[in-house]
């Protein structure tokens, strides 16, 4: 009777327990839900403030055209630090504030670059907004570059920008996913946005033997193509950071210098860099985990039964 007792003792101990830690999940989650409401209603108020400062500045510039034209005329001489795009547009008076807001909030439901939100909206053509772009030395949009290299027709642009509104993402995987465009067509547009140089060759022995350790190869997302004692040649799908640059520079103990690869180009140099690493490795865990099934035990049973 008294194992009874005891084990019963333990199961309310248990049951006791189990109720407190009960309590204090929902005291957790009732913490994290108003710690939630507080941080939206903040971000609501900061908001609120953007929008009310982007109408004081457009309702400024219309009681006083002589700022406005001297604003004009320091944007397009470069003379003050350049605002973003959207603050750009609107300090030249071609967008409104409103037009601005609704197409920031378009921007954060679907993604994609804001140009492109402002020419879909209907609120600046493109020509004009390409002209902005040309004179503030912006990266041109990638869309017109595909179009003026004559990779894409207008109208398969257009149809892409209508299901980058939908689907949101960046609107070069989305001329990918719809098969208008090559990875190559993709990589030469953003070399000439990033004003960068592309892939055009390399040595195949020198990938192998100039090769990252791969844990760094992975970090950066980059893989050596050309190395030498003043330069080191890193091949990569995404422009680096300069952060990530002088990391790199760090790690190869010389200067870098970063040209863009395609996504296929680069699958076929990680390949070519580190296949061997991976038939070594997948071998030694084969070897590790089911010595029976290994290579060299195969053989081995092979010669004996020989």
């Amino acid at each position: 009777m008294s194992l009874f007792r005891r084990k019963a003792d333990q199961i309310g101990q248990l049951q006791e327990a189990i109720v407190t830690k009960a309590r204090q999940i929902r005291q957790l989650k009732r913490r994290a839900l108003d710690e939630t409401q507080r941080l939206d209603q903040h971000l609501q108020e900061l908001q609120e403030a953007i929008e009310a400062a982007y109408l004081r500045i457009e309702q400024a510039l219309h009681q006083d055209p002589q700022k406005q034209m001297l604003i004009k005329e320091q944007l397009h001489t470069r003379m003050d630090p350049c605002p973003r795009m959207g603050e750009h547009l609107l300090l030249l008076g071609m967008i409104t504030a409103r037009q601005l807001m609704n197409s920031l909030r378009e921007q954060k439901r679907s993604g994609g670059k804001l140009g492109e939100i402002l020419v879909r909206l209907g609120y600046v053509g493109r020509d004009r907004l390409q002209s902005v772009i040309d004179q503030s030395g912006r990266r041109p949009l990638i869309g017109e570059l595909l179009v003026q290299s004559g990779h894409v027709k207008r109208k398969d642009l257009d149809r892409a920008l209508t299901r980058q509104e939908s689907a949101g993402g960046m609107l070069g995987d989305m001329l990918l996913s719809m098969n208008l465009i090559s990875p190559a067509q993709l990589a030469d547009a953003l070399a000439v946005q990033g004003h960068m140089k592309r892939l055009t060759g390399y040595d195949r022995q020198e990938v192998i033997r100039s090769k990252l350790p791969e844990k760094a190869a992975r970090k950066f997302k980059a893989i050596v193509i050309r190395q030498s004692a003043g330069q080191c040649v890193v091949a990569a799908e995404n422009a680096l950071s300069a952060t990530q640059i002088h990391e790199l520079g760090r790690i190869v103990a010389s200067p870098v210098t970063q040209v863009l690869a395609s996504s296929q180009e680069m699958e076929r140099l990680w390949t070519l860099a580190y296949a061997s690493d991976w038939l070594r490795e997948s071998t030694e865990k084969l070897r590790t985990e089911q010595p029976e099934n290994s290579a060299s035990q195969t053989f081995s049973r092979y010669r004996s039964s020989g």
